[in-house]
């Protein structure tokens, strides 16, 4: 899916579940940041841009941290 082949009505469906999405693993997971973890859309960059070269995680979290990589 690209940008220009989404409405403005799933764009902004998609932002607010970016914004509700949290990281649950890792060194910004919940164990580090209590009580959810930090939110995907605070990831740093060169965190998102690893996972981009070696894969993202499977499912919605992993999609949602690719459009996230890519905006």
């Amino acid at each position: 899916m690209t940008f220009t082949d989404i409405d403005h009505e799933d764009f902004r469906n998609l932002l607010i579940e970016i914004g509700k999405t949290h990281i649950p693993f890792g060194k910004f997971g919940i164990k580090a940041y209590p009580p959810a973890g930090v939110p995907i859309i605070d990831l740093p960059a060169e965190y998102l841009s690893w996972f981009k070269e070696h894969g993202f995680p499977k499912g919605r979290l992993g999609e949602l941290m690719a459009q996230v990589e890519a905006i």
